[in-house]
């Protein structure tokens, strides 16, 4: 990435921040591995923090965690990032997926990372996103089994664990049909509440996504515009004009996502009309994407185990 590229980056954040009249925001590093270009990163996080002091910045980091370095911990721990490291299952089936130049156990590594990051961080949240997929879902509960006994001091304190399925087209081997994979999520969750590891009692697909609302936008390394990041190479969702324009504004920046029309679905704010990704991944376009019936299942169970966490009550598995 040349410095052009790096300083106009910055100068379209910096203008669509200092114009705002909110005071907080959200900037999070993506990729790929956003972590082999970690020098601009760290460079682009201290020139937003000196120059825009007056605002609330939290920052986010999407990587696989082999990169993640011990030298590197005082950054973001100062910087209070929230660290999403992804793992494709068991070490069985994470290590058949993640094969790499001269890597074949980067399942190892990753959890040496983590426990090094979370040994040695005070601010640093964590949270291990697990891949759920048809080839790996026997395999989970031996994964949760493994994490909470190599991470029994961080689990519901600087360590979150969140669970779901691969977004590939109905001819992927990978591919889990969507109740289908709602009710295998459901299962996964009912593990983690027997096993006193925190669930979510609420579950949204999509909702407000980047793709629908006005305050959000995606930036890739050559300074291009897009409403979703899941659509990064994908020249037809690439905005006109990119940060070398110096009068874009991202409110400005049209969804590319309409929202439900039924307004009065009871569940229209967790949803909202859905993911479009996740028709554009079984070649559908991109377009709303409605799981009425997923949303309505779990967020019935995960109204169970509040009940249970509150009352007492008894949840049989589901």
């Amino acid at each position: 990435m040349i410095e052009e590229e790096n300083n106009s980056i910055y100068e379209f954040i910096y203008r669509n921040i200092k114009k705002s009249d909110a005071r907080i925001f959200n900037i999070e590093f993506t990729g790929g591995e956003p972590l082999l270009n970690k020098k601009y990163i760290f460079r682009l996080v201290n020139k937003i923090n000196r120059n825009l002091k007056e605002k609330i910045i939290k920052y986010s980091l999407v990587t696989n965690g082999i990169l993640l370095e011990k030298e590197d911990i005082k950054f973001f721990n100062d910087n209070k990032f929230n660290i999403q490291i992804t793992l494709d299952g068991s070490k069985k089936f994470h290590n058949q997926e993640r094969i790499g130049l001269n890597i074949t156990n980067s399942f190892d590594i990753i959890i040496k990372n983590i426990k090094e990051y979370l040994n040695n961080s005070e601010l640093l949240k964590i949270t291990i996103r697990v891949n759920v997929s048809n080839k790996n879902k026997e395999s989970i509960f031996e994964l949760i089994d493994f994490l909470k006994i190599e991470f029994k001091n961080f689990i519901n304190k600087s360590l979150s664990i969140y669970f779901d399925f691969l977004d590939v087209s109905n001819d992927d081997i990978n591919f889990l049909e969507y109740f289908e994979g709602t009710k295998i999520i459901a299962e996964i969750y009912y593990y983690l509440f027997k096993n006193n590891i925190n669930v979510p009692y609420d579950f949204n697909i999509a909702g407000n996504c980047m793709a629908r609302n006005s305050t959000s936008v995606t930036i890739t390394p050559e300074g291009k515009l897009l409403k979703c990041y899941s659509m990064v190479g994908d020249n037809n969702f690439y905005y006109e004009k990119d940060v070398y324009n110096n009068d874009v504004e991202i409110k400005n920046i049209p969804p590319i996502l309409k929202n439900c029309d039924i307004m009065h679905c009871p569940l229209y704010s967790k949803c909202m009309g859905g993911c479009g990704y996740k028709e554009y991944s079984n070649k559908n376009g991109f377009k709303i994407n409605c799981n009425y019936k997923s949303i309505n299942y779990l967020n019935k169970l995960y109204f169970l185990f509040e009940l249970s966490n509150e009352f007492g009550v008894y949840i049989e598995n589901p």
